[in-house]
């Protein structure tokens, strides 16, 4: 008895489990097909075949709702039955009247759901919305990080494929101009042709007064490189043309290989030059034109250069009379002590202090006036002649026999002394 009552209580558990596990495959088989016949629908309404759509969207709905009984508690037959419905609504509405005599389900009442865009309309739609996203991209919060000449331009090239293809849903299918996808995308459209239009008004505004500017500065500069470029104007170049003059020109190098007359020109042109920039740097020039700044730093890059060779020329020739001076003060020295002794003495040869002064005079050529060092050493010159001048005026003292009959140095001075 026990037995039997065991084996029955197996029989029960059989029963109720093993129906739910073959509806649970039966629900899938039918999710399944339901859900490939919903495909086949919507392709056939994508395609305009309203009546294949509509058989096939009908035997979806059947799938559905039997796959819908087998497990009512699935997700994904309940997501399915929704989207089947809505495809059916709009089959309906695009077939213009209600199901075919001999359908049993009989529609429920909806609202009323736009009508969808033909495949190619929205195919437009997507490429416009696809370009409007980027030109609003470009009119996003990064706008002031774009170069403000460049964003007009950048702006109405990402524009234009929305432009066209909007242009060509319109012109192609004029009776969805005001479905609620197209409006969205033409409104959004227009306010981007707003903002490209401020943009370019704003970039055509500065560059007018950039234009305006840059003719300022043209002016200006164009005045000062008259003063200026003819200086440093090259003979070979033919930008310089209009600059160039031989009568101005500054050939910086300095040597004692250039005659006297061309270093005094060079001299001359090289004032003129250092004049004409220091008027230029006075005058506050805020924005030179390039060539203009090239021009004064050309300029004061060859008066360094002429002005340290000058300086070199000069510190040679001072040295060498600094080195004369030096040994003409040591033998004054030597010899006035011998003179005040009453030894004998030497004077100072006149060819010593001649050469002291053409090394002077050479030095000054190159040396600006004011130079310390020269007018130390022509000070120690003078001194040097003034000694030598006692010393020849004790040799004259010391010589007791005639003027005439005296042959040894400086005999012609100490006779024309006598």
């Amino acid at each position: 008895m026990v037995l039997f009552r065991t084996l029955c209580v197996v029989m029960v558990i059989g029963a109720v489990f093993y129906p739910t596990a073959s509806f649970g495959a039966d629900a899938k088989a039918l999710l399944s097909e339901a859900n490939t016949l919903f495909r086949n629908a919507d392709k056939d309404f994508m395609s305009g075949k309203m009546d294949s759509a509509w058989e096939a969207v009908q035997k979806a709905k059947e799938a559905i709702s039997a796959a819908k009984e087998a497990d009512p508690s699935n997700s994904q037959v309940t997501s399915l039955e929704k989207r089947i419905d809505q495809l059916a609504d709009k089959i309906e509405k695009r077939r213009g009247g209600p199901s075919p005599a001999g359908t049993s389900e009989k529609p429920q009442p909806r609202a009323e759901a736009p009508q969808r865009l033909p495949a190619t309309a929205s195919r437009y739609l997507m490429e416009a919305d696809r370009a409007l996203k980027r030109a609003e991209e470009l009119l996003g919060p990064d706008r002031d990080k774009q170069d403000p000449g460049r964003l007009p331009a950048r702006l109405r090239e990402a524009l234009d494929p929305a432009e066209k293809n909007i242009n060509k849903l319109l012109e192609e299918f004029p009776d969805f101009k005001d479905h609620p996808d197209v409006t969205p995308k033409v409104e959004r459209l227009e306010a981007a042709r707003k903002e490209l239009k401020a943009l370019e008004e704003a970039a055509s505004a500065s560059k007018e007064a950039a234009e305006a500017d840059t003719a300022r500065k043209e002016a200006e500069s164009g005045e000062w490189l008259k003063k200026l470029r003819p200086f440093v104007a090259a003979k070979s170049s033919m930008d310089d043309a209009p600059y160039y003059d031989p009568e101005k020109e500054m050939l910086s190098y300095a040597g004692f290989d250039i005659g006297a007359e061309e270093l005094a020109k060079r001299h001359r042109i090289h004032a003129e030059a250092a004049a004409a920039l220091q008027e230029y740097r006075n005058a506050g020039v805020k924005e030179p034109l390039e060539l203009l700044a090239e021009t004064a730093g050309e300029i004061g890059s060859r008066l360094g250069k002429f002005n340290a060779a000058l300086d070199g020329l000069g510190r040679i020739a001072l040295n060498e009379a600094r080195q004369q001076l030096d040994w003409g003060r040591e033998f004054m020295a030597e010899n006035l002590s011998k003179a005040e002794r009453g030894e004998d003495f030497i004077i100072l040869s006149r060819d010593v202090l001649v050469g002291i002064q053409s090394r002077l005079d050479q030095a000054a050529v190159f040396l600006k006036k004011d130079d310390q060092e020269l007018a130390g050493a022509r000070s120690d010159y003078d001194a040097l002649d003034r000694d030598g001048a006692v010393l020849r005026e004790k040799r004259a003292e010391k010589i007791l026999m005639l003027p005439e009959k005296y042959s040894g140095d400086g005999g012609e001075e100490i006779r024309s002394t006598a």
